[in-house]
């Protein structure tokens, strides 16, 4: 079993607080897709040239790991630097954790006129240390399938709230589907994205 960190935004973030069992990223690999030669099933680029692979190796080219592996969640949060450097508020749970692990209820923070503290200061998902993480979610499944593939189902079990009209599946393409690419990746085109990892997981209490 491995644990690897997962950066989340707040929209994903509060999609794994109203339950969500599944996330969507995008197959960052060069010409990815289906092989059709005999005896393979896959095939990919890199720097070494153009491979070939099984379903059976598909797995060990996820990044987010496979089934039994751990995902803890880095999410913004609000952090000081010296004296504060050892506590984290997190806005999702309003909660204030220390790292030698005490925590305490804190509605909130008390902002200036610009939006920031006196102390500290929010933080991307990049910066958040494995202590403060209040979420780590375990891979039951992982499965790979296209992007224009998307379902209802798996659209509600992203997280996605339902339209009035057009259902999860809509939502989620103009919301959380949007964000499969976080950080440095928003750069990325939605239409050239083909393939999608599809990673299902369950919640484990942090």
């Amino acid at each position: 079993m491995k644990t690897r960190r997962l950066p989340c935004n707040a929209e994903q973030v509060l999609a794994i607080e109203r339950g969500a069992t599944r996330f969507t990223r995008a197959v960052k690999l060069r010409e990815f897709g289906l092989c059709t030669d005999e005896g393979w099933d896959w095939e990919y680029r890199d720097r070494r040239g153009l491979h070939f692979i099984t379903n059976y190796n598909l797995l060990a080219l996820c990044p987010f790991g496979g089934p039994g592996d751990r995902l803890w969640i880095a999410c913004p949060h609000w952090r000081g630097g010296g004296s504060t450097n050892d506590q984290v508020w997190d806005e999702f749970t309003r909660t204030t954790r220390w790292q030698d692990g005490r925590e305490i209820l804190d509605h909130g923070l008390q902002l200036d006129e610009h939006g920031k503290h006196y102390m500290l200061k929010r933080r991307s998902p990049a910066t958040m240390p494995r202590w403060a993480s209040r979420r780590i979610v375990e891979v039951t499944d992982v499965r790979v399938c296209r992007w224009d593939d998307i379902t209802d189902e798996d659209a509600r079990a992203n997280g996605a709230l339902p339209l009035k009209y057009g259902g999860y599946k809509s939502e989620f393409r103009a919301g959380l589907g949007a964000q499969i690419c976080p950080g440095k990746d928003w750069v990325w085109n939605l239409a050239d994205i083909d393939w999608v990892w599809n990673v299902t997981t369950r919640r484990i209490d942090a």
